[in-house]
């Protein structure tokens, strides 16, 4: 075994000369800002300051008896064991680690882990200086955003499908527990919630019901984002004008908000809204990295949606001219059809029989010459025809 980790002491009951008594080491690190949790050899924890017990969402001595992996999210237990016994068989020799960690209430948080290796009392312990790195990861995780919610529109067929991806990305990326897309509706009028993301073991099914009414400018964070034209603060929720969702994020346990709106051009396509269950300070790095993306995202927005409403006009109108094709084609009379715009739509074989039409004039569908050509007959069909 490493030297870097202290020789557990083999005699019974006596302290070895210059050890340091658990009890003493426990009173010190109670008195320190910064949370510090203790796990024996066996992976159970012996130890959490009032800081840690505080960042991880427990009462006071709730930690101590429990198995470290009580603290590390599901996914990672697995790994989380065998990356213990390596350490603890290796010597105990310091080390950093940024993982995520699991608070009672099934929320996870981002945090820097010192280890190193100590006897106390005789006893082999591994120590966690534990840090909260939540702001940081905010704002490392912002420049990484722009690239997975642009690949996001761009990798998907349609917004639909693209929407999801981008508040995930955006959720998973910033840590924030709870993403909402507000769009502006077909009146221009009002704010629609068009989609939700939630963090994995967030429960905040009261404010997404709160949140589906619809809002008018100046109404809500989304709404005098949108009124102001310009990303928003909150952090503190208890401060909402809305009583519904107020009390709602109360009771789903969400603290600070931010919004940002969603722009093409000169207009507001619609507002993206960040909730977190902790209180958060606003961050200079995230307005300015967001704004840049809310127009972003706006131009792609604005640009798949036309693309979308064009594909579904072209549909639309082809299932139409088949429709009218078909019934046609089956009917005894001749039939010439004009869209409301004065376009040559169709116009059935048994029309073209009628009236001595070439099948060239068929072929020609409903392009200008088409149109041409029925303007003329309609005109003078005898001249038409002899002509």
């Amino acid at each position: 075994m490493s030297e870097s980790f202290p020789a557990a002491d083999d005699g019974a009951g006596a302290e070895t000369p210059g050890a340091v008594a658990f009890a003493d080491w426990a009173r010190v690190v109670d008195t320190l800002g910064e949370a510090v949790i203790a796990a024996s050899a066996d992976d159970v924890i012996v130890h959490a300051n009032p800081p840690a017990e505080a960042l991880l969402g427990w009462e006071r001595g709730g930690l101590i008896g429990q198995a470290l992996t009580a603290v590390v999210p599901e996914r990672f237990r697995r790994r989380h064991l065998a990356a213990f016994e390596r350490f603890v068989d290796e010597g105990g020799e310091a080390r950093t680690l940024q993982v995520p960690a699991l608070r009672r209430d099934g929320t996870e948080v981002p945090v820097e882990v010192v280890l190193t290796g100590a006897a106390l009392s005789g006893e082999r312990v591994v120590i966690g200086n534990v840090r909260d790195v939540s702001d940081r990861v905010e704002v490392e995780g912002a420049g990484f955003v722009p690239d997975l919610v642009l690949a996001a529109v761009a990798e998907e067929r349609t917004l639909d499908e693209a929407i999801p991806r981008v508040l995930e990305a955006l959720g998973a990326s910033l840590n924030w527990e709870v993403v909402q897309l507000w769009m502006v509706d077909e009146s221009g009028e009002e704010l629609r919630l068009r989609s939700h993301w939630l963090a994995p073991g967030v429960e905040a099914g009261p404010f997404v019901d709160a949140s589906r009414r619809t809002f008018r400018r100046g109404e809500v964070l989304p709404g005098r984002v949108w009124e102001r034209g310009r990303a928003e603060w909150v952090a503190d929720f208890g401060a909402e004008p809305s009583l519904l969702r107020r009390e709602a994020a109360a009771s789903s346990g969400l603290r600070a908000a931010f919004a940002f709106p969603v722009v093409a051009g000169r207009r507001i396509l619609g507002v993206i809204e960040l909730i977190s269950r902790k209180p958060r300070e606003a961050s200079p790095e995230l307005f300015s990295r967001l704004a840049l993306l809310g127009t972003e995202l706006g131009y792609f927005v604005e640009r798949r949606t036309i693309e979308e409403e064009r594909l579904a006009a072209h549909e639309a109108l082809r299932l139409q001219t088949a429709l009218l094709q078909t019934q046609s084609e089956s009917g005894l009379e001749g039939q010439l059809v004009f869209s409301p715009q004065g376009q040559l739509v169709s116009l059935n074989r048994r029309f073209a029989e009628m009236w001595g039409l070439s099948d060239d004039f068929l072929e020609r569908g409903s392009g200008p010459e088409a149109l041409a050509l029925a303007a003329q007959w309609l005109e003078d069909p005898d001249a038409f025809l002899a002509g």
